[in-house]
């Protein structure tokens, strides 16, 4: 028993620090570090610009009592929940512009301030998630301490944890600032719930207010949540109503009472931010390069039932186990380990899966019951296509239920195949938790520095800010969604003057594209991205974003021919955000060039109202320290 404990604490203890090391020195993406900038630097944009025009909107629209409460509640919050609240008014704008859930937005608030530095921006950025991944492998401990775990049990545990704790998957996304980590807590949470719901006779009135109330708390930490409820629901009501022959009017009664709390939050959820997404589907990058994760009909004319029954299975066949795999993989893709999980995990997962589904304990057939009916919820939702069956964070809320099925299942085969040699089943299978663990934590301690190399932030605020002062260089253009240079305190002192699309208003190709700038005519240019080189196309296109906003005598040429290059530097590297390389959504990259003009600007065209000039800070404005002209 001691040796478990030892080695279960030595697992959580590892776990904690290799998503501590990384939180500052992981790579930034926009969705990233793009919830710091909405925070530090928006709100006004948002209040002038997002809540106003969907407010004039609602109220050009508004038919009822409804409609009319809708818009009180959004007056409320830009303006005494803003002045009163601000943690809560910061959630509000974040969830509100970006896809994420709004409960973690609330610690991390408290923690990003203005002034702070570009590598204390992601540490404080990136503290919440981190919290909220740790406290969901702590469910994920309480959930096999409850019910049949306990006991005879506990050895699984060991290997359980191991495989939620070293998934590279879930790794990363406790180092990102967005509201992917916290859906592994939510998981872990509902199974947890569940397994201390399924030990009760009968659901009381206290339980299932408790239910509903932990079930609409999590749907505002993770979206993706409330396609778990309909599983979480006929599981129990399997196990009370058919196990547990409990009267139907209470258990009606009971299921009630804490649907009616879910609905109410449902409904303030939907009402303050899931409005915006009516209609629309999950499927975008996630769907793979040709679109191998999102599923298509038939490509026969006029097919039939088995046509269609064929194409589904074929789908399913080419996508879960990539998901499997990715979601739950503890070693690289391109290596020997990765090939051989590739096989094992989908295979223990199902025969997990199985293996609860047959038991003779109620929990944990009731158990099995929940995960195959979150299978059939995932599949359906890929199936009319709102998601994609991906291995992409999109995914990441299912690991404690894979986690949970591949360590059952390696158990059952160590059990069959002692058995079958005539030793004791229940020793091997204690022994096989007990190895796995060890190891699966072994295997990934062996691979992830070198990954995490991999994964060093490229951005270096001292530096770029030293080359750019060094180059004279008058003003620097942001392009391919990096947001870094944003955050850099120094650098906005030395370029006051901030132009950006009203991504609020203006959904146009000039989005996510930025330019800081000095006073003055603007001489030279440097332009950077962590995701691509720069082309005289791209150059052309980034160039006439930011003319729309500058004055005329300020505004540069959009024609690459009238520039020389006179510093470039580019580090380009194929790793993606996410652990899996199989879809692009941005990698690790860092592309910098330095223009000088050849000629005087010619006359470009008028100025965009949709696009704003920001006072970003009056400090700093004029020449910089040791500036010199570059002349060709």
């Amino acid at each position: 028993m001691t040796h478990r404990v030892i080695m279960l604490a030595l697992i959580l203890l590892l776990a904690g620090a290799v998503r501590f090391a990384g939180l500052e020195r992981h790579f930034a993406h926009v969705d990233d570090i793009g919830v710091a900038h909405t925070l530090l630097f928006e709100e006004e944009s948002f209040k002038q610009s997002y809540l106003a025009e969907h407010e004039a909107a609602f109220e050009a629209s508004a038919r009822g009592p409804l409609d009319r409460f809708k818009i009180g509640v959004r007056r409320f919050l830009a303006n005494e929940v803003a002045e009163y609240a601000p943690p809560l008014w910061d959630a509000f704008r974040i969830s509100s512009y970006w896809t994420y859930a709004p409960a973690q937005f609330l610690l991390t608030s408290a923690l990003l301030k203005p002034g702070q530095s570009y590598r204390d921006v992601l540490l404080n950025g990136r503290l919440p998630p981190f919290l909220f991944a740790m406290l969901g492998l702590a469910l994920l401990v309480l959930f096999y301490s409850i019910g049949p775990w306990r006991g005879a049990g506990a050895p699984e545990l060991l290997l359980g944890v191991a495989l939620a704790a070293f998934s590279m998957e879930n790794v990363i996304y406790a180092m990102q600032m967005e509201s992917y980590a916290i859906g592994v807590l939510c998981m872990s949470a509902l199974m947890a719930l569940l397994m201390g719901l399924g030990a009760r006779p009968a659901p009381g009135v206290g339980a299932m207010l408790a239910l509903g109330g932990v079930a609409g708390v999590l749907m505002f930490c993770q979206y993706q949540t409330l396609f778990l409820l309909p599983p979480l629901f006929f599981a129990l009501a399997w196990r009370w109503g058919w196990a547990a022959r409990v009267p139907l009017l209470k258990l009606a009664r009971g299921f009630v009472i804490s649907g009616a709390l879910v609905v109410v939050a449902f409904a303030a959820l939907f009402n303050t931010f899931l409005w915006r997404f009516t209609g629309a589907s999950g499927v975008h990058w996630n769907a793979g390069p040709h679109g191998e994760f999102k599923y298509v009909g038939p490509s026969v004319a006029d097919p039939g039932v088995g046509d269609h029954l064929a194409n589904v299975l074929r789908f399913l066949a080419e996508t879960l186990p990539v998901l499997i795999t990715d979601m739950l993989s503890f070693a690289p893709e391109e290596g020997v380990v990765y090939a051989i999980l590739r096989v094992l995990l989908p295979l223990l997962v199902a025969l997990g899966l199985l293996a609860l589904l047959r038991s003779a304990q109620p929990q944990r057939r009731m158990l099995g019951l929940f995960f195959l009916a979150v299978w059939g919820m995932w599949i359906l939702l890929a199936l009319v296509g709102k998601i994609t069956l991906g291995p992409t964070r999109h995914s990441l809320i299912l690991l404690p239920m894979l986690a949970v099925s591949a360590a059952h299942g390696a158990v059952v085969a160590a059990a069959g195949i002692g058995r079958l040699l005539g030793r004791d089943g229940r020793l091997w299978s204690a022994r096989a938790a007990l190895l796995g663990g060890g190891a699966v934590t072994a295997l990934f301690m062996a691979q992830w520095p070198a990954q995490m190399q991999l994964r060093i932030d490229p951005f270096d605020p001292a530096r770029l800010t030293a080359q750019l002062q060094d180059l004279g260089v008058d003003a620097l253009i942001g392009y391919g969604h990096t947001y870094n240079p944003l955050l850099f305190a120094d650098l906005n002192r030395f370029y006051p003057l901030k132009y950006q699309p009203d991504h609020y208003k203006d959904r146009s190709p000039c989005v996510n594209r930025w330019m800081l700038r000095r006073p003055g005519p603007v001489r030279s240019v440097a332009l950077v991205s962590h995701r691509l080189p720069l082309t005289a196309g791209r150059f052309g296109k980034y160039a006439r974003c930011m003319n729309k906003a500058l004055p005329p005598g300020q505004r540069i040429s959009d024609r690459y021919s009238d520039y020389a290059v006179v510093y470039s530097e580019e580090r380009p590297s194929a790793r993606e955000v996410e652990f899996s390389g199989k879809t692009a959504n941005g990698t690790n990259g860092y592309f910098l060039t330095v223009l000088a003009r050849r000629m005087t600007p010619p006359s470009l065209a008028p100025r965009n109202p949709d696009l704003r000039e920001i006072e970003h800070t009056p400090t700093g404005a004029g020449r910089l320290p040791g500036h010199r002209a570059l002349r060709l």
